[in-house]
């Protein structure tokens, strides 16, 4: 019996050492923000990610920050989604240029909302190459909106680091059309506008939102990033897969 106790306890033992070796190392690296400015800062999710929230005052809203991410390795760059005007993006873009030479630069648009693509005009004129879901592409310019110029139905990027992530559509919710991306090596899911942070009571802008189709949305990216440890909503601080189900509950509230 004895030996069963003690077998048991060291179990335990080694099994908290490496919750704890695992989850301190992730806590610092999220803990490292550098502000841009007064509007822009970037924050640490791992080796090769950054998430980079910008913030606007909208009417109705007030003060709101805005995410998106910056996969920054060796000389290449892929950016998704810009800061909120083209003033906040250049100050992200001399911050990724102050990290080294950048050969391969990158922007991914998730959907076609200001807080996705108002700096698209001025990475494009800097040498981004700019991606879309296709039909995104089309939403731009029947509105007169900045136009990214290659829309994708899906994409995989690695680059010379090792680090990849994958572009997909993974249905109506927020928009009718966007992209969510997942990098494997980190366990990040964007997730953007169509999943809510922890501390939002409501699914905010709805002008747009596609209310049935949304939870399944939810859970079939769910199913396909089931081993996600970080979620990055549009809004908001990240927090794992509870932030699916946070907003799968204010769907059903709203319902």
């Amino acid at each position: 019996m004895d030996m069963d106790i003690h077998g048991g306890s060291m179990k335990y033992f080694f099994a908290c050492m490496t919750f704890v070796c695992f989850i301190l190392p992730l806590c610092a690296q999220q803990n490292t923000v550098v502000r841009l400015g007064p509007d822009l800062e970037v924050r640490k999710l791992h080796q090769n990610v950054w998430m980079h929230v910008s913030y606007a005052d909208l009417p109705g809203y007030g003060r709101v920050g805005a995410n998106g991410l910056v996969i920054l390795a060796g000389p290449q760059v892929i950016i998704i989604d810009t800061p909120w005007n083209d003033a906040l993006t250049e100050q992200l873009c001399k911050w990724i240029e102050a990290q080294g030479i950048i050969v391969m630069k990158e922007v991914v648009v998730t959907h076609h909302h200001d807080d996705n693509l108002g700096g698209l005009r001025y990475l494009i004129a800097n040498g981004y190459k700019s991606f879309a879901y296709s039909e995104t592409v089309k939403i731009c310019k029947e509105k007169r909106l900045p136009v990214p110029e290659t829309g994708i139905l899906n994409m995989r990027r690695r680059n010379s680091a090792g680090v990849s992530v994958e572009f997909w559509y993974p249905g109506p919710g927020h928009t009718e059309y966007g992209l969510c991306a997942y990098i494997p090596e980190a366990k990040i899911l964007f997730g953007g506008c169509l999943v809510k942070a922890l501390s939002n009571t409501s699914l905010g802008n709805t002008e747009e939102a596609n209310l049935a189709a949304w939870p399944q949305t939810l859970m079939d990216m769910k199913k396909k990033c089931p081993d996600t440890l970080i979620v990055v909503p549009g809004h908001g601080e990240p927090g794992g897969l509870e932030l699916l189900d946070h907003t799968l509950k204010l769907l059903e509230n709203r319902r």
